[in-house]
């Protein structure tokens, strides 16, 4: 299938924080330009850890390694997200190797890409991806975090969640000879024209219920006056940096081959009608 999208929005805001560890990929400047078309099969939202500048670093090394290892297929399998998931860690190794300064940093990561096959959909930690269409959200990805994973053993309900204080990510990228991580990755096949694609760091999700971010996306505003909304319930909201992308499905057009399997099934169909 050919998937077109429309001008995708970010943001990358600091919030109330001094200093930003979120990163996206590709960059604002480089979305904003009149080349944005070149740029619009892959992206990168990574929420980066550690402090002392090392959450930075962590964040802006997956972005770069993880999206120079993916965009140059077509299609990306199983296979080949795991692969430049592990070259994303080889790179933490080395930079830690040569920076020791920077032992301890990490960061989490959601990423889509768009290909010919529909959607492939990676992340790890508790930055987040949601698919919604006419103000549902038909898929969205579960936070890595010490609560869910307390919740999944039977040790905390979902009421006693709410009030804990627990809510560490258990999954990240990192280095230095760290237990090598597993991501989540999650195909999506079912594609509309006018769906919603949102990535976004937790001071994205942790400013907006789902009933809002809903309700925002079903509004008749503009595209960037919905990204404005989001803004704003984030900078009153937040207390973290917040960083997310928009992407909204302009057209979805099935291949040639699709096109022929679909006219010789509606021709078989047809002969038994008449038969």
């Amino acid at each position: 299938m050919k998937i077109e999208i429309k001008q995708p929005l970010s943001l990358n805001g600091i919030g109330k924080r001094k200093n930003q560890e979120d990163s996206i990929f590709p960059p604002t400047t480089l979305i904003q330009s009149s080349l944005w078309k070149n740029y619009t099969d892959l992206f990168v939202v990574c929420d980066g850890v550690g402090g002392q500048n090392k959450g930075e670093k962590a964040s802006e090394l997956a972005c770069g390694t993880f999206f120079s290892n993916i965009s140059a297929n077509k299609v990306s399998t199983q296979t080949s997200i795991m692969q430049a998931f592990e070259k994303t860690q080889n790179a933490f190794d080395e930079y830690i190797a040569k920076n020791p300064e920077s032992k301890g940093m990490a960061t989490t990561l959601v990423a889509v890409h768009i290909h010919e096959k529909g959607l492939t959909v990676v992340h790890c930690g508790d930055s987040r991806f949601y698919h919604i269409r006419n103000g549902k959200i038909l898929w969205q990805t579960e936070d890595h975090t010490v609560i869910n994973e307390l919740i999944k053993a039977g040790v905390m309900t979902e009421e006693e969640a709410k009030d804990s204080k627990r809510n560490k990510i258990s999954r990240a990228i990192q280095g230095n000879n760290v237990k090598k991580t597993k991501p989540d990755i999650h195909f999506i096949k079912d594609i509309q024209k006018d769906d919603y694609l949102l990535l976004c760091s937790d001071g994205v999700s942790g400013s907006i219920t789902d009933t809002e971010l809903c309700d925002i996306l079903s509004a008749e505003d503009t595209l960037l006056e919905k990204m404005q909304t989001i803004n704003v319930l984030c900078e009153a909201n937040s207390a973290d940096n917040y960083s997310a992308y928009l992407i909204q499905i302009d057209d979805v057009q099935p291949s040639r081959n699709e096109v022929g399997f679909f006219n010789s099934l509606q021709s078989k169909i047809n002969k038994l009608k008449n038969n």
